[in-house]
């Protein structure tokens, strides 16, 4: 977060943050923390969840996002190759493109990979939603997301997740059973937690539900309408602040 760039607001009658870090980052650098308003970000599209049985076989694990170190997909390409390695046949496709997509091609290749992991491309809305629909699980390996658009995507189509405990994970997966989260950076522990997941239909279908849920409730066009109308009315509600001299 840009501090010194966020001084310049300094003399706003409220603030709107997205998350408690945020929230909690205005507050240290002096902004009242009664003009403070948490109003996560969320999406105006929805898509019907689909049931989730067993999974197709190879099961298709998917991801996306930018291709950046950051984001983590070479730490899911070595989880895959751990899975092979145990046995364990898994296909996986990663959507998105960047800066490191040659590396991550190097990567697939090196590996011996090349058959069963795919890299997508970009993808428009509403292919992103069949994409996201046509997984047996949605992997996020990203190491560093402030909130996580992405994660969002992928609950609004009841995706079973599996992520690392970014900011913005540990924020939107709060509640129990919504998303398995694995120590961060851990190829090894994303294996482990892809295999125990794929494995297991209930815990599966459990995480699909409680994630489309989640999203519901807290995300959604709906529930952002609510927060952003409630922060707006108590903010009304406030004196203006006296102006800068």
């Amino acid at each position: 977060m840009q501090i010194p760039r966020l001084k310049t607001f300094s003399r706003a009658d409220g603030w709107l943050a997205t998350t408690p870090e945020m929230r909690e980052t205005l507050t240290s650098i002096g902004y009242p923390a009664e003009r403070i308003f948490l109003v996560p970000n969320f999406l105006a599209e929805t898509s019907a969840p689909r049931p989730l049985g067993s999974p197709r076989m190879p099961p298709r694990v998917g991801s996306m996002g930018r291709f950046s170190r950051r984001k983590g997909f070479h730490l899911l390409i070595e989880a895959i190759a751990l899975l092979r390695a145990r046995g364990i046949e898994v296909e996986c496709a990663i959507a998105g493109d960047g800066r490191t997509r040659a590396e991550l091609e190097r990567q697939i290749a090196d590996r011996g990979m090349s058959s069963c992991i795919e890299l997508v491309g970009w993808l428009d809305s509403s292919r992103k939603v069949r994409f996201l629909e046509g997984l047996d699980l949605f992997v996020s390996p990203s190491l560093n997301e402030p909130f996580g658009f992405v994660y969002l995507d992928a609950m609004r189509v009841g995706a079973p997740i599996i992520t690392y405990p970014t900011v913005g994970a540990r924020y939107i997966f709060s509640s129990p059973g919504v998303a398995e989260m694995v120590p961060m950076g851990d190829p090894q522990a994303l294996a482990d937690a892809i295999e125990r997941v794929l494995s297991d239909d209930a815990l599966r279908a459990s995480l699909g539900v409680n994630a489309e849920r989640a999203f519901a409730a807290s995300f959604s066009l709906e529930a952002g309408a609510q927060n952003l109308e409630r922060a707006l009315t108590t903010m009304t509600a406030l004196k203006r602040r006296p102006p800068s001299r």
